[in-house]
């Protein structure tokens, strides 16, 4: 395993061990590719144990790091054919796999792929059955599946598909799991909205408990649309959390320009916007097991972007900055924190640089409730704009 020399450096007159996760100290480990141009990071379970990543190159694959190594969970026959994860269980113990046009959905368990049949709807077998999401403790898959009646949503637990009947009067486009709690009894949901041209006209972000539908609200934003996603659910199953965004059109009706783009959580059927006036793009990635906080992207053209924690009662605290009082830089020509353990101590995404491609990284930093003892001034610190 290489590491920069800048890191290692670092790390070495700080005394951190490079590959261990977990506990007070500051650490981090790089992940190289051997398809850098064409790698990089899918997801992480929730303990920080297991990290799975997408290759789209020559041959689609989707790999697993379980701490010893980069290992091939599926490789495509075809370089046309679509390979992408549809979640990973809290402890690495299940990866979802979905292949397009080829093998269908799938579940990896060490050693072992099992595959999931296609979902048959009054009597037709589904055009595609995928999934979407896995449930903490790694029992139920939340899918979705296309045919000639209409997208539908599932969920598929012990061999068998129940139909969660999803009907809002609208025409769907397409139907995505994108988020289950521990137990596989809250779902988030996103519906894509037809037109009769079989055209996207929108977005919808939805929350499934046992007993029903609940439509997520849009944030009201300067625009001529909003569309919003939701990209997930606590494992508690309390807080989903994901993003709004404007969409403009010219005078014709077409599509002219992205507006603002922010973010939310939606608990106890209340709708709480991420804000900070020193932003114009917040984009929320992940969220601890509580609820209490988030893995955010954010920044504005004039201030440069990057990559942050947030809380309701500290706001915004930037990553680099935890790590920079540690002195551990992070170098390439762009930095992107894309999962965070449920805990909220292990920190996993990618770095691109022009020219090499991506490589991939995971960080530990010290429990939430201790941010605050590095060096007395992380809050300070987090005003500074990347």
């Amino acid at each position: 395993m290489k590491y920069s020399s800048t890191i290692v450096l670092s790390c070495v007159a700080l005394g951190l061990a490079l590959p261990a996760l977990g506990g007070d100290g500051v650490g981090i480990r790089y992940i190289e590719h051997a398809d850098p141009l064409n790698t990089a990071l899918a997801g992480m379970s929730d303990d920080g144990s297991t990290l799975v990543f997408n290759a789209w190159g020559m041959v689609p694959s989707l790999l697993v790091d379980r701490g010893v190594g980069l290992q091939t969970i599926y490789e495509s026959t075809s370089s046309s054919t679509f390979v992408w994860s549809g979640g990973v269980s809290d402890d690495g113990g299940l990866v979802s796999v979905n292949a397009f046009n080829q093998a269908g959905a799938m579940n990896w368990r060490p050693g072992a792929l099992s595959g999931i049949p296609r979902y048959v709807h009054n009597g037709t077998t589904s055009y595609y059955t995928h999934t979407g999401a896995v449930s903490g403790d790694g029992l139920v898959n939340g899918m979705q599946a296309g045919g000639p009646d209409g997208p539908r949503v599932l969920l598929y637990q012990d061999r068998a598909f129940t139909d969660l009947g999803f009907e809002d009067g609208d025409l769907s486009f397409s139907l995505n799991v994108s988020g289950l709690d521990r137990t596989g009894s809250v779902m988030t949901l996103n519906q894509s909205v037809g037109n009769a041209d079989a055209t996207i006209s929108g977005s919808h972000a939805w929350l499934w408990e046992e007993g029903g539908f609940t439509k997520i609200p849009d944030l009201v934003l300067a625009r001529d649309r909003v569309d919003s996603r939701v990209a997930g659910v606590s494992s508690d199953g309390s807080t989903a959390f994901g993003r709004s965004h404007g969409v403009f059109f010219d005078g014709e009706g077409g599509f002219y320009d992205w507006g603002p783009t922010g973010s939310w959580i939606y608990r106890d059927g209340i709708q709480t916007e991420i804000l900070d006036d020193g932003f114009e793009y917040i984009n929320a990635t992940d969220i601890t097991d509580d609820g209490n906080m988030l893995l955010v992207n954010a920044g504005s053209e004039e201030g440069g972007f990057g990559s942050y924690l947030w809380t309701s009662q500290d706001g915004f605290v930037s990553i680099q900055d935890i790590l920079a009082q540690e002195g551990i830089t992070i170098s390439g020509d762009s930095v992107y924190f894309s999962a965070m353990s449920g805990d909220g101590t292990v920190l996993a995404g990618d770095t691109y640089t022009e020219g090499i491609g991506f490589t991939s990284f995971v960080v530990t930093i010290p429990s939430p409730g201790a941010l605050l003892m590095l060096g007395g001034g992380l809050l300070m610190l987090s005003g500074r704009r990347r």
